[in-house]
C-alpha cells in the first residue's frame, strides 16, 4: 500500500489549477454527506438497529475509512475526525426535519 506522501503528492499533482481547488472544496462536502446520507437510509435488521441508534451502514462506512486513513497517517485521521463527527450531527439534525430529505 502506498502511503499518505504518495498519495498528497499525486493529488497534488494531479489538482493544481485553481478552478479545479474551488471546485473541489465546494463539491466534495456535500457528496461525502449525502453518500453518508444514503448509507444511513439504508434500513437495516431490527437486530441490529436495536444495539445503537448510530449503528448504520453510514458509520460503518465512515469507521472504515477512518480506519484505512489511520493506515495512511494516524495524524490524517485525527483530522478527519472532527469532519466525520460533524457530518453525522448534520444528517442527524436533517433526520429531525418535517419532510423525509433522504426518502
Amino acid at each position: 500500500m502506498r502511503n499518505v506522501e504518495a498519495w498528497l503528492t499525486e493529488y497534488g499533482a494531479s489538482h493544481r489549477h485553481p478552478i479545479n481547488k474551488v471546485l473541489h472544496w465546494i463539491c466534495v462536502p456535500p457528496i461525502v454527506l449525502s453518500v453518508l446520507g444514503f448509507l444511513v437510509a439504508v434500513p437495516l435488521p431490527a437486530a441490529v438497529t436495536t444495539l445503537s441508534p448510530w449503528l448504520n451502514l453510514g458509520t460503518v462506512a465512515a469507521a472504515l475509512a477512518l480506519l484505512y486513513y489511520v493506515r495512511l497517517s494516524p495524524a490524517l485521521a485525527l483530522g478527519m475526525l472532527p469532519l466525520v463527527v460533524l457530518a453525522f450531527l448534520g444528517l442527524d439534525a436533517l433526520a429531525q426535519l418535517a419532510w423525509p430529505l433522504w426518502a
